[in-house]
């Protein structure tokens, strides 16, 4: 869930305003400070949620790249969390401020979205890229034209990067085709289903098919023969704000923001369980990979209060153990 930035136009309700997170920017250090590393075990014998890194303000979303490293964006970048002695510590990546969403691998490079500007409907929304080495470095590669406020963010089997536009009342996915031969130049941006998404926010592709949250909804979108939209269905519905989910065999893993918890779904939308409220505003869920952090275990960014980006409450990246 993207935060929104204080400026605003008076235009949009007050619910909508706490839904995008009205909140004032605020940078975060370029290297957050890091939380005593737990063994698995104890971690899980002491607590479920542990904090692997502390400081990183307004954590929003996180991937395993192929190569094991794991990438999180948060508040004004996007940060590598590594081992640094018995903690871990997060490492900034990006030479500027722009408040960072989306993260994805793709052919060697690591995609990200951000939105340049302190008003959130005036924001100037962009692509960014690095090419997967020992020392990655973003740079914009892309201005979107028909984003507004991009937020989740995903690729499918044709190489199209899939964005959510999180704008209140004018959501929608947009496709991003890069040039054959070149990840770094964008050949066309179009419109991929613009129609009934309020407040279109996380956004995983599974099986040739769209899985997104909009709201207190979860809805899938069929990738099409010819890769256009198929027809969109809601296959579950909460009274919620429900941020970026996890999409496998095994089901769907969806964050419950205000809620504070995990709620875990089937394929066809049917609630299995949720957690306890062990959470501060969860904004998405990646599974661990080994490495860094344990098989079985979750990644699980916590923004914590609305507007406040340097305390304990929330800002940081979390391991849970179910």
């Amino acid at each position: 869930m993207l935060r929104m930035i204080s400026g605003t136009k008076p235009a949009f309700c007050s619910l909508l305003f706490m839904l995008a997170q009205a909140a004032a920017v605020a940078a975060p250090t370029s290297r957050a400070t890091a939380e005593p590393e737990l063994s698995a075990a104890k971690a899980a014998a002491a607590r479920p949620v542990v904090p692997m890194v502390q400081g990183i303000g307004d954590a929003e979303n996180a991937t395993f790249t192929s190569d094991g490293r794991l990438l999180v964006t948060g508040g004004a970048n996007i940060y590598e969390i590594t081992k640094s002695g018995a903690g871990y510590v997060a490492t900034a990546l990006y030479d500027g401020t722009c408040n960072f969403t989306g993260v994805v691998e793709y052919a060697g490079y690591v995609y990200t979205t951000c939105g340049e500007g302190s008003n959130l409907l005036q924001l100037t929304p962009y692509l960014l890229a690095a090419p997967l080495s020992p020392q990655m470095k973003f740079e914009v590669i892309h201005r979107f034209t028909k984003v507004g406020i991009p937020n989740g963010l995903a690729v499918d089997s044709r190489g199209r990067l899939f964005v959510t536009d999180f704008t209140p009342l004018a959501g929608k996915v947009v496709t991003v085709s890069l040039e054959p031969g070149s990840p770094v130049r964008v050949a066309r941006e179009e419109v991929w289903h613009g129609m009934g998404h309020p407040l279109a926010n996380g956004l995983k592709i599974y099986d040739g098919k769209v899985y997104m949250t909009d709201l207190g909804d979860i809805k899938v979108i069929p990738i099409e023969a010819d890769g256009s939209a198929g027809r969109a269905t809601v296959l579950a519905s909460r009274l919620a704000v429900l941020d970026d989910l996890y999409v496998s065999d095994q089901g769907i893993v969806v964050g419950d923001f205000y809620g504070g918890q995990l709620l875990y779904y089937t394929l066809s939308g049917k609630l299995l369980k949720q957690t306890p409220m062990l959470f501060r505003s969860p904004s998405s869920i990646t599974p661990g990979r080994g490495g860094l952090v344990p098989t079985g275990a979750l990644v699980v960014t916590e923004k914590g209060a609305l507007g406040e980006l340097t305390s304990t409450d929330g800002n940081r990246v979390s391991i849970y153990t179910p």
